[in-house]
């Protein structure tokens, strides 16, 4: 089952899928993100696959993430 990352930096993000299983694909920042320092303090705003549709997904599949240093909300 895929786990829900919201609100999760990108090195609890990454850990979080290892735990599962599972790897980072695309890692995406927002206009937010506007340098390296920045990325660290990024929280994941919305996962592919989604987290609420229902099924399992693969072992060793590959969830792509998208960061912000903004209050966003997941699958916006």
């Amino acid at each position: 089952q895929l786990p829900s990352l919201s609100g999760l930096t990108r090195t609890e993000a990454i850990e979080m899928l290892k735990t599962n299983s599972l790897n980072a694909g695309a890692v995406l920042f927002d206009e937010t993100v506007k340098k390296s320092s920045d990325s660290i303090n990024a929280r994941v705003y919305k996962q592919n696959p989604d987290p609420s549709v229902k099924g399992l997904v693969s072992m060793g599949s590959s969830i792509d993430l998208w960061f912000s240093l903004g209050n966003k909300d997941i699958g916006e």
